[in-house]
């Protein structure tokens, strides 16, 4: 790969040149009221500079500033995978407008209130007559990533599971993503008109929720889950913790491995059978 910066194209890319000194990037930081040269003058390296922001700033600021890191990360990889730069000040936005909307659900969380981002720390069957559909994803750094998908009734009973391994080097939420639209197309296939859509990945089901979408590659997998879902009778989106996704993580995961798709109807891996039968029992106590 071209080790060049693929917005700027004058210099080798490194960390910090990809999230502060790059001259387009100078312009966002810009637009967000920072003057790169003036404000993170000598700084090294990624490390000295988190330090410094949390150094030099209150906590809202900072996370301000750590939220806009993500949103130029996530650009810098549009552009290099063909897509069209976006305007400095669009960036901006859009990062300010999703931590303000995480705030927002952080917050009815805290507060306990209905239609929040559950916390919940195991996994529990959904109301009878819907089915709910675990997903996660899988990374294996150079050797690609993989997708895992459980769906179960009401009795913890698994209508189908499925596991994709393929040799692509996603990123992590965009993994995350596709498992997500792959449970529901899945859940589409078998007829479910009652759905809740749940995964351990708080970006994507904080996305899903505030009905997000970004003009990334992220943003195209998050709009077709959406469009996928207007399909459904009913079709909600569900956080739970690593602990109650156990089903779905171990068949991301799934050995050996083997750039496929495997499916099993009405049934699944031993493995993953000892895991639905132990979250089953949980959800009882």
């Amino acid at each position: 790969m071209d080790p060049t910066c693929c917005r700027c194209k004058l210099v080798e890319e490194t960390d910090l040149h990809a999230l502060i000194l790059c001259p387009t990037v100078k312009l966002i930081w810009e637009c967000f009221g920072v003057d790169v040269d003036d404000e993170w003058s000598g700084v090294h390296n990624m490390e000295e500079w988190a330090r410094l922001v949390v150094k030099r700033s209150d906590q809202t600021e900072a996370s301000k500033k750590f939220i806009l890191l993500w949103a130029i990360w996530n650009e810098r990889n549009h552009v290099l995978h063909g897509g069209e730069p976006n305007n400095p000040s669009t960036i901006v936005d859009n990062a300010l407008k999703y931590l303000e909307s995480f705030a927002g659900l952080m917050r009815e969380k805290k507060g306990n209130h209905g239609g929040c981002i559950a916390a919940t720390n195991q996994w529990s069957p959904p109301p009878e007559g819907s089915w709910k559909v675990n997903v996660d994803a899988a990374i294996f750094n150079e050797k690609g990533c993989g997708m895992g998908v459980v769906i179960r009734d009401h009795e913890g009973s698994v209508g189908k599971a499925r596991v994709k391994q393929v040799r692509a080097q996603w990123e992590v939420n965009i993994t995350e993503a596709k498992a997500a639209f792959l449970g529901l197309q899945m859940a589409r296939q078998m007829g479910i008109e009652s759905v809740i859509l749940e995964s351990d990945s708080l970006v994507l089901v904080t996305l899903l929720k505030t009905r997000k979408v970004e003009n990334s590659n992220l943003g195209n997998v998050v709009q077709g889950i959406l469009r996928l879902s207007e399909e459904f009778g009913s079709c909600a989106f569900s956080f739970v913790k690593r602990n109650g996704n156990k089903a779905a993580h171990s068949m991301a995961h799934y050995s050996p491995l083997d750039y496929s798709t495997r499916i099993w109807v009405a049934s699944c891996p031993e493995l993953i059978a000892d895991i639905v039968s132990a979250d089953f029992m949980s959800s009882f106590s």
